[in-house]
Order: structure tokens, then sequence, then C-alpha cells
């Protein structure tokens, strides 16, 4: 057995038997090849190019690439260390904050008879003597005290990660700088794309995995492991998240953020072993899921108090400022955390999700107004003409007299104190009334300016953007922060329910999601099917794959192609597999298709024709219904819209990743159009030959009454 075989087989009995657990934690760099002995001994088969080889070999690559990545979004070693401290310490200033509001304020002081008339300060009337904070012993007392207790613990827990993950950020810094030639400084300015095409290109040099050259897929692959299946799940309706069986609660899908850290707790962090295959409970047993379900559920409801409490205070603290600066944030809308899933495609860090959702947010208000609440409108409009009238009065009054501001006007409150509650009430309601002079009805166009961010467009939205159904879907995506921020603090009481009565009923298909679509990547471990774009398997023609894959195993609504799609347009320097490459392939050619229909298009609407020899061409129409999801971007060109359609493509060759994706993605939108319509034309053809071939009513009748008439005269028959 030569040395190369010898090397291979400790490769596989590395990943077989797993690592050391305490250098799984974390991260620890390797000096040596993982099968042992000494790297001049290693064959040259084995690396690539002349140059000197340094062994970098992770033991968990999820923990490394996902530091990476880390490291790249908080633009730094030095901005990742100051952002966890000022994290550590604001989550220490809010256990203390809390802890003074709950044990050491008298809040009967506030109503002193002392505070008005001025003989003594709001500390002296409401703060509590040493001596009686914690006595008597009361009810409100011993759990404020578990409160502060568990807040201590968490603080602690908090420090503890924020050490683990100095030590681990430190050797990526060294990485960064030794490896892949980034400064401090140079960082900041970096891409990710360069990011990762500088670690595929550092593998001549560096060996990050010895059993094989990762690429940006793979890479991708590492650090979204468990979201990957998670939206897999979501993608294919497998997780319980509705109350549609228990009476009295909502139907619609419950993923807060509370869900989502069960869901992380009971299935995606617990699933893998330390080799990062899929545990083998988790493929057979739909019992082990159903415990830890109900073993959360016991946990929320213990700690259900603790969470209340923290998400109140936390999200007063935070959005204090803001609101106060602009009081009509209260009424700001955004994307939902189950939008936020929903939406997300295969393989998408959060980076690029949130700039393409971010810069869809335009386009989700212009189709939400699209749709005013006129009654809202109309009330707004008059607590706003109120609300306005009075304050113009005060302010008029108090430019005769300066002291009327600490004059009380009514109810004991000064003139500055109505001022201010008048602005509140101005700068809330003056949103909601609707400007008629800036508003276009145009919903279509709205949807599928939409949809061009959001990659979803349903086949049941067609023509329907004006309808209810649709504009309840778009606003359940697309809500307000007061709601979502309501539905959290709702979430800490319900996720119990969910957990025990609902999620369980899934555990069955969550096994049976697991069996169907984990594949296993050599060097990397178990991975999410969808995540490895593996065609052959999850193919949809509809959405132009080579083959087609079993009907429950495709993804819905082409989400896979679509991943597909813009990964290739986001990772200029990837290399596809040969079926994602046929995919590609497919959906260009028949973009080029059409567009070499394009100059004869232009010549016919010119001379007012349009495709079928008609009059009166619809350039609008013919855009929104063969290009919707670049139809605004052409109709806003200084050009000719068809012809600057034509060199589309061309020019955004060398634009942005974010512009790319839209035009790739319009075209996969058009290529699964193309083979809807296609599929109806051959239908209607068969239907018509069928009709044609098939003899008329009246030729039957005819032929009846010949066979009559023959069997009547058999001579004139024979004759």
């Amino acid at each position: 057995m030569d040395l190369e075989e010898q090397l291979l087989q400790s490769l596989e009995k590395s990943d077989d038997e797993g690592f050391d657990s305490e250098r799984s934690q974390s991260g620890e760099f390797s000096t040596t090849p993982l099968g042992g002995g000494s790297l001049d001994n290693l064959p040259g088969a084995l690396l690539e190019g002349d140059a000197p080889v340094s062994w970098v070999s992770e033991a968990n690559l999820d923990v490394f690439f996902g530091r990476l990545y880390l490291y790249w979004e908080s633009k730094g070693f030095r901005q990742f260390l100051v952002g966890r401290v000022l994290n550590a310490l604001a989550l220490a200033f809010t256990g203390v904050l809390s802890g003074f509001l709950l044990l050491g304020v008298n809040y009967s002081g506030l109503s002193n008879p002392c505070l008005k008339e001025g003989s003594c300060s709001i500390l002296e009337a409401c703060l509590r003597e040493r001596s009686r904070v914690l006595f008597p012993i009361t009810l409100w007392k011993v759990v404020s005290t578990l409160y502060l207790g568990a807040f201590v613990a968490y603080v602690a827990l908090a420090v503890v990660h924020l050490v683990s993950e100095y030590k681990g950020m430190s050797r990526v810094y060294e990485f960064v700088r030794n490896d892949l030639g980034y400064s401090e400084r140079g960082i900041r300015a970096a891409t990710w794309q360069e990011v990762l095409a500088r670690v595929v290109e550092s593998q001549k040099r560096v060996r990050i995995c010895l059993s094989r050259d990762l690429t940006e897929q793979d890479i991708v692959m590492c650090i979204m492991r468990k979201d990957n299946y998670l939206i897999g799940m979501l993608n294919k309706g497998v997780l319980a998240l509705s109350f549609s069986g228990l009476p009295g609660l909502s139907k619609a899908p419950l993923l807060t953020k509370t869900v989502e850290w069960n869901l992380r707790w009971c299935i995606l962090n617990a699933m893998f072993d330390d080799s990062l295959r899929v545990k083998e409970s988790f493929l057979s047993s739909p019992e082990t899921i159903k415990k830890r379900f109900r073993a959360a559920a016991l946990v929320n409801i213990v700690l259900s108090p603790f969470l209340l409490v923290v998400l109140i205070l936390q999200s007063v603290l935070k959005n204090a400022e803001s609101v106060y600066r602009q009081p009509g944030s209260i009424g700001a809308r955004q994307w939902s955390p189950l939008a936020l899933w929903y939406l997300r495609e295969f393989n998408e860090v959060p980076f690029f999700l949130y700039n393409r959702l971010n810069s869809g947010h335009e386009s989700a208000m212009r189709y939400i107004k699209q749709f005013p609440n006129l009654l809202v409108s109309h009330i707004s409009r008059f607590l706003c003409y109120i609300a306005g009238s009075f304050a113009a009065l005060l302010m008029a009054l108090t430019l005769f007299e300066d002291d009327l501001l600490e004059v009380d006007f009514m109810s004991g409150k000064q003139t500055v104190w109505w001022l201010a509650v008048l602005g509140v009430v101005l700068a809330v309601f003056r949103p909601m009334v609707v400007d008629k002079s800036t508003t276009s009805f145009d919903p279509e166009l709205a949807l599928l300016e939409l949809a061009a961010h959001t990659h979803h467009y349903p086949r049941h939205w067609s023509g329907k953007a004006h309808t209810l159904d649709v504009q309840e879907e778009i606003e359940a995506m697309f809500r307000y922060r007061a709601a979502i921020f309501l539905e959290e603090l709702a979430s800490v009481i319900l996720t119990p329910i969910l957990l025990w009565r609902v999620l369980p009923t899934s555990a069955s298909e969550i096994v049976a999601f697991l069996q169907s679509n984990t594949t296993y990547v050599p060097g990397l471990g178990d991975v999410c099917s969808f995540s490895a774009f593996d065609v052959s398997k999850h193919g949809n023609k509809k959405y132009g794959s080579s083959r087609n894959g079993p009907k429950r195993l495709r993804s819905k609504q082409g989400k896979m192609e679509k991943s597909i799609m813009s990964f290739a347009a986001i990772y200029p320097t990837w290399n596809p597999p040969e079926q994602s490459k046929v995919l590609l392939g497919n959906v260009e050619s028949v973009f080029q298709d059409e567009n070499e229909t394009l100059p004869e298009l232009v010549e016919q609407q010119a001379q007012g024709y349009d495709m079928h020899g008609h009059v009166n061409f619809d350039i609008r129409k013919f855009l929104i219904t063969y290009y919707p999801h670049v139809a605004k971007m052409v109709m806003n060109s200084q050009d000719d819209p068809l012809a600057s359609l034509c060199d589309l493509r061309k020019d955004t060759a060398k634009g942005d990743p974010g512009k790319k994706t839209m035009i790739s993605y319009s075209m996969l939108q058009y290529f699964h159009d193309h083979q809807e319509k296609m599929h109806a034309s051959l239908q209607s053809q068969e239907a018509t030959n069928s009709k044609q071939n098939a003899p008329s009513h009246d030729q039957e009748r005819s032929n009846e009454m010949s066979v009559l008439k023959r069997n009547k005269n058999p001579t004139s028959s024979s004759s």
C-alpha cells in the first residue's frame, strides 16, 4: 500500500471517528495532516503548484468559515472585538437598570406631595433605603431576585462566549493577514466575493480541507449548513407553525425569534454529531424530536417571565431614542421574521439577503400604498387638523409671552408638555394620510417590481395584484414594526403551546425530510441536498433544469433553480457543477433566442403593429408579459424600451451583483412562463387536431342514414 492510499484511509478514518471535542469547539489549527505523518512525505499529487504548502486544517469547518464571515462582516478584528465588548456592557447595563427598577424604586413615592411643593427631589421621594431593598420579603421581591439571578447567569455565559470567540477570531485574524493578504484596513474595502475568491485561490499554498479543494459553494454550505435545512423545511411546508387545530388562536404561521431559537435547540443544533453527520436518531426516530419539543416547552414555561421582562426592557431602551427623534417610526413597516426565512434562498448569506430585501423596501411600500385605507386616512386627517390647530394656537400665544410655556394650561400640565404631546400626535398620524397627488394606481407593475427583489411571484399572483388575497399575503410579510414587536411578546406565551401541541405533529415529516434531502459531501459532511444544487434529484424542467426529479422532492416555485441563478450572479468566479451549467445555459439560450426577435419587434412597433400583425402595439403590456421583472427598469430608460431591453443583459455584465441577480431572475421567470405557454400551446394544438380528425355530428348522421338505406335496398347496395 503506497503513501497516498494510507493518507486517504487515515482521512476517512478521521471523518468516521470525529475529532477531539475540545478542538471541535475551539476550531484549533492543526499543524500536521489529519492522518498524522510528516509534511515532507506527502504525495505531490495531492498538492497543486510548486509553491511551499502550509497546513491550516480545521477540526470544524462550520465554525472556522462562520468566524471568517463574521470577521468580514465586522470589517476587521478590532471592530469585532469592540462591538462584542460593548454589547456585553450594554447587556450588563440592562441587568443593572432592570434590577434598580424592580427592587430599588418605590413607585408610590411618585404621588408624594413634596414633589409638587418642590421640597424634595424625585430620588429622595422614590428611592428605597438599602435596608428595605430585600426586606421585608414579598412575592414580588422573590420573583425579582430570581430574575436577576437568571440575568447574571446569562451575562456570565455571554462573557465566557466572548472569551471563546476572541480566541477563535484571533486565529482567523492571523489567517486573513498571513494567508489571504488582507490588512485591517484592506478588509474594510474588500467584498465578500473577493474574500472567498482569495480563500479558494489560497488553497494552492494553504490546505484548509485535506480531502478536497473547496469552492465558493462549499464554503457557503459550511456557513449555512443548518440554515439551509430550515429554509428547505419552510419551502416544503414540513414545519407545523400555525394553530389551525386549536380554537381561539390565529391560523397564521408563527415564526418569531423565540420560535427560531427553539427550533435551533430542538433540531438544527442537535442533529449533527462531531463529524458533521446527521445523527441516526434524527433519521429514524420521530419520538426523539417529539421529546425534545416537549422538553423545550417546559423550559419555555419556566423562563417565560424572564423573557417577557427582557424583551420589553430591551425594546424600550433600544427604540426609545428613535421614537423620540422620529415618532412616525412607530408606524413604519419592515419584513417580518417569517418573510426573511421564507424569501431567503439556499446558500444566501445574511448580507445579501438583507441587501436584496432592503433594496425592495421602497417597492413594497409602493405596492402597499396602492391600496390606502381611506377610513384610517379620513380619521388621521381629522386628528391632524385638530392637533395642528391647537399646536398653532399654543405657539402663537408663546410668541407674545415666553413665560406661558411654564404655565399650567390644562389638567395641571404645562404648555410645553401639551406642545410635545401634540407634536407626537402629528408625527404618528400624518404618515397615515393619503396624498392622492403622489399616488398612481398600478398594482400589477408595482408587484412585478417588488418581485424583482423578493424573487417570489407565485402563479396565483399573475394578473391578480389588485385582489384582496394578494394584498393580505404581501402585508403578512411586510408588517408594521409595532405588530412584529407585539407578536414577539405574544410568542413568549404561545411558544410553549406550539412546542407541546403543534410541532410534535410534524416530527414524522421532519424525519422524512432529513432522510430524503440529506447528502454526504466528502470533506464537508452531511448537507441539505437543495444547497448542494443536486439538479438530478430536485430538478424541475419548468425552471430550466435538464431533467425532472420526483415531484415530492422538487423545491416549490423553483427555489433551488432561483438559488443557482442568484449564486452564479453573486459569485462570478464560481465554477458551477455540470448540471448547474446546463440549467444556466438553458435559461441563457431561451433569453438569447427571444432577443433575436427583438429587432423585428422594434420595427413592427415603429409601424404600429404587434408581433401578431395587429395594430396598436402595447409595449407596456409586452414588457410585463414577457419580461415582468425588468419592465420598470426598461421603461424608465431614456432609449427606446425594446432596444434597451436587447442590451440590458449585456450592459449589466459589469454591473453590481444585485442588478445582475435581478436580470438573471427575470430570465428564469421568463423561462418558466415560456415553458408554461409552450405546454398550453401543445395542448391546444392537440385538441384542435383531434377535433379536426373527429367526424362531425352531421357527417355521422349522414353515414348512419346511408347504412340504413343500404340495409333496406340490398340490390342497390350490391350494384
